[in-house]
């Protein structure tokens, strides 16, 4: 049996409550199937029949929804899809976050330290949560998948290979494939990373007196899916585990190789993303 897990990114907020996570749907291709198919009627009763969903196109009535000009549409239109998600076979639902501010006030005293961005600290929560949920073996792989964009994409590759190279995780996890803009499950992941991003900024971060959306709570009620904080707390502890990590490594000379290996990997599948013709520095 093949698992395929599909994922996607939000940030969410300003100031002191921005936040950054990332929305992951784990399910089998049958699965995927039936839900496609759930989700296609949802989006024709809602009209938006041949659309791609995208959470803040939808809320601010641009792009593809310019004529979403009603609370009214916009929300019809969320809770339908959120009830596709609830009465689907989704094996597991899992959305990581992180607080820009904690972010950074963290790693202040410890820049060595410090992870390349928050998408990368969550993505490597997000991939130790589908070990843990769904529980793969080499029989039974989760391969995973991205929308292509350029903002992210080199970099989530990059993270992904070494971590799998890291923890052993090559034969469970053994892929992750860009996709072009429009399947059905990246679009059900970007509603679910925005739902728990922007519940963390308004209510775990930010002063909001508003209740939790609806759709959020309907959400976090599902025995199969989390929505998950790294903590400032567990921030501390990362750099004191990779403190102890470096210190008993440095010098050691098949530490060090593998790390510049993991190094010379990243910037060589930059490199390929990014194509022949692109210019140095161009993001």
């Amino acid at each position: 049996m093949l698992y395929e897990a599909y994922i996607d990114d939000s940030l969410t907020g300003d100031g002191q409550s921005l936040v950054g996570s990332i929305g992951c749907l784990v399910a089998t291709s049958g699965q995927w199937v039936e839900f496609e198919t759930r989700w296609r009627e949802a989006m024709c009763a809602g009209g938006a029949s041949g659309r791609v969903f995208h959470m803040t196109d939808v809320l601010a009535g641009r792009g593809e929804f310019q004529d979403f000009t009603t609370a009214e549409q916009k929300n019809n239109l969320v809770r339908a899809l959120v009830r596709v998600l609830v009465d689907s076979d989704i094996r597991l639902g899992f959305c990581s976050s992180v607080s820009v501010r904690e972010y950074d006030e963290s790693y202040e005293e410890f820049p060595e330290f410090k992870p390349r961005s928050i998408y990368q600290m969550n993505l490597q929560r997000t991939m130790r949560a589908v070990i843990e949920g769904v529980q793969p073996t080499a029989d039974n792989p989760v391969v995973f998948f991205i929308e292509t964009d350029q903002r992210v994409e080199a970099h989530a590759v990059a993270v992904f290979y070494a971590n799998i190279r890291e923890m052993g995780w090559e034969r469970i996890l053994p892929t992750i494939t860009p996709l072009p803009k429009g399947p059905i499950p990246l679009q059900a992941a970007d509603l679910l990373a925005w739902e728990g991003s922007t519940h963390a900024s308004r209510h775990r971060f930010g002063t909001t007196p508003r209740p939790a959306r609806g759709s959020y709570a309907a959400l976090r009620d599902l025995p199969n899916f989390e929505f998950y904080i790294i903590s400032k707390q567990g921030m501390m502890n990362a750099i004191a585990g990779t403190a102890i990590k470096s210190s008993h490594a440095a010098n050691n000379p098949a530490w060090k190789a593998a790390r510049r290996r993991d190094q010379e990997f990243g910037m060589e599948l930059m490199r390929r993303e990014r194509g022949p013709s692109a210019k140095k520095g161009k993001k």
